[in-house]
């Protein structure tokens, strides 16, 4: 806690990226929520005669873009943070830590950031298609869908918060050591 706290206040305008990551998701879930809605009453007569089939894609693609941005404005701010970290802990007193960190994380860690951020939407937008189609077999009445679903559910969920895990640490070391991921 010592060493976390003395990181802090040798940067104490860390709290202004975690602003920006709240800031900036807000927006991006206020756009994701507009462009939803606007689809919907655009589309709305083309979809509602169609099958589960096309509202489970759909509902997946909504999820994935969502959860994307979501994740990639999560994802800027640990690896920044993890530069910042990482500038202390290797001792680089090059004077604007938190600039340079922010600045590698928005430039050549970017597009690490963007795919370890899809992989884990894609995983999390999938686990909620399958729980949303557990649901509509579990009003349907269909017991049989609703187990292999439940499994399906289960199996998604434990890659899900697997891969969570390790690109946690994987954005550790494309901030502080610029690796790919």
């Amino acid at each position: 806690v010592q060493t976390v706290s003395q990181v802090i206040v040798q940067n104490p305008m860390m709290v202004c990226v975690s602003l920006f990551g709240s800031i900036s998701s807000c927006l991006w879930v206020a756009m994701c929520i507009v462009a939803s809605v606007g689809a919907g009453v655009h589309y709305h007569g083309q979809v509602e005669g169609r099958s589960k089939d096309t509202s489970y894609v759909v509902y997946f693609a909504v999820c994935l873009v969502f959860l994307w941005g979501t994740q990639v404005f999560y994802n800027l701010c640990h690896v920044t943070y993890c530069g910042v970290f990482g500038r202390w802990y290797h001792g680089y007193d090059d004077g604007a830590p938190l600039r340079k960190s922010f600045s590698v994380a928005c430039t050549t860690s970017f597009g690490s950031i963007c795919l370890g951020s899809f992989l884990i939407a894609a995983v999390r937008a999938l686990e909620a298609t399958i729980r949303a189609a557990r649901r509509d077999a579990q009003q349907d009445g269909n017991a049989v869908c609703c187990v292999v679903l439940l499994l399906l559910e289960c199996v998604v969920s434990c890659l899900g918060d697997i891969l969570a895990y390790f690109s946690e640490w994987a954005y550790v070391q494309c901030a502080v050591r610029g690796v790919d991921f």
